[in-house]
Formats: structure tokens, sequence, C-alpha cells
């Protein structure tokens, strides 16, 4: 079977969407979207709720990371709809609106022997989106090491994969640049420079200021465009593992994989 054939685009449902959503944050902060910190996401949390735990950003902001993180193009007055009133709207709409112009891969089906192997087709997929990112077909094989390539297109790994099958990745754990780093303790240095010379030394509230605007734009431009040191998986070390766990069950509340596709 050739690349081509290996995965098809589909509408997601507004489930799909809210269980992709609930795994971004499950993974260490990539694109700006944190960690959740409190109660889980539900179709019913409003999006003041989940602006506040997730720490995101104002709407307008909001609406242009998800159109980045889903491939859409939806305008501001498209997703102000959705998002404002915080208080009011709610989550549902939300994934309504993702479900209804996102696509979301999903393996072809793959026989082997006269059986579905669903760890093929995982496979095969998992390599067609590497392939379209960039990655050579040849260099992927179930053998491979996941972690140079994880590395390279990590994006790839918390995006295609995550839409495809999500709550079967174990939480990543990323190792950071140096310059990262280097940006994220200037951050710290600059709130509490602030806070120090927010009474009695101006001067250092204002350096601190100018501190943490840098390092904020800093960290994001890194976030963005530098590839972190690594990533691994814990278990999974390999695509055949990557494979394995993709078309197997969530690994945690089996009860909420509602992941079906329209």
């Amino acid at each position: 079977m050739s690349d081509e054939n290996t995965v098809e685009f589909v509408r997601p449902t507004p489930e799909h969407v809210l269980e992709v959503l609930r795994d971004w944050h499950r993974h260490d902060p990539i694109w700006g979207i944190l960690t959740l910190k409190g109660p889980r996401l539900h179709m019913h949390t409003t999006v003041a709720e989940w602006r506040d735990e997730c720490e995101l950003v104002a709407w307008r902001r909001l609406g242009d990371g998800m159109n980045e993180a889903w491939k859409v193009d939806l305008t501001p007055d498209e997703w102000k709809q959705v998002l404002e009133p915080a208080r009011t709207r709610t989550l549902q709409g939300v994934c309504e609106l993702i479900a209804a112009n996102a696509s979301v891969p999903k393996p072809q089906s793959v026989t082997i022997l006269g059986r579905e192997c669903r760890p093929a087709a995982a496979f095969l997929a998992i390599r067609r989106l590497l392939v379209d990112a960039g990655e050579a077909p040849e260099s992927i094989a179930p053998s491979t090491p996941l972690s140079d390539i994880a590395r390279r297109r990590f994006e790839v790994f918390l995006g295609g994969m995550t839409k495809m099958a999500p709550g079967r990745l174990p939480r990543m754990k990323v190792h950071y640049s140096m310059l990262e780093r280097i940006s994220s303790w200037n951050f710290i240095c600059g709130v509490l420079l602030m806070a120090v010379g927010l009474r009695d030394y101006p001067l250092l509230t204002i350096l601190g200021g100018m501190l943490v605007i840098g390092s904020f734009i800093a960290i994001s431009y890194v976030a963005r465009n530098v590839p972190p040191r690594g990533i691994d998986f814990g278990n999974l070390t390999t695509f055949r593992d990557l494979a394995f766990a993709l078309s197997g069950p969530p690994i945690r509340d089996p009860s909420n994989a509602r992941t079906a596709t329209r």
C-alpha cells in the first residue's frame, strides 16, 4: 500500500474534538497551550473556566491559536461568537465550530492474512503524517527509534497523531533547549525585579518589565521555531511501540474514549 492511500482525512465529531483538547492539556506546554491543572474539561465547561484553568490567552489570540492548531481559517467574528461572553459560552460551541471546519487523520484499514491489523494501519498512517512533514519514508521503519524524529517533528506527534488517536500517547517529557531555559530564568528574574522595585525602586520595576517582555518574546519564538533537545514517551521507544499504542485503548479514563468520526 502506498503512503498516499494510508490515511483518510475526515470531519471529527465535537466529542472527538473535546478529547483532543483534553489530550493537549495533558502534555507539556507546546504552542503556548499549557498543561491542565484543574478539573477535567467537559462540554459544559465555560470558556472562562477553560481559559482560567489552562492559563489560556484572550479570545482573539486564542482563536488565532486554534486556527493554527486545527489548520482552519475561521474569522475573528466566528471565534468571538463561541468564545464571548466567556462566562456563558461553553466548550460545546467551541467543539462544534471546530468539528464543522477541521479534519482529522483516520488510518485506512489494513488486512494481513485475511484479518484486519490495526497496528499496521496505525504505523502506515504515522509514516504518512511524518512524510508529509518532510521526513523520508525509507527512514521510518517499525524498528526505528522515536527519539530523533520526535525531536524534529514534535508538532506532528502533538498535532496529527493526537488528532488521529487522542488519549493514546503517554505524557511527553520534553527536554528544552538551553536558550529556552535561559529565557525562562530571565522571565522569573524580571518578575522578581518588578516585585522588589514596586514600592521604592521604579527603575527596577521598569527594568524587570522589559526583561519579562523580552523573555516572553524569546520563549514564544524558541517554542515555535527551535526543536527541543529531546522528547521521550516513557516505555515507547520505537515506531512499532507507537503504532501499538495509537491503535490500542486510551491510556486513562477509557470510559470517556468517545473518538468516533463522522
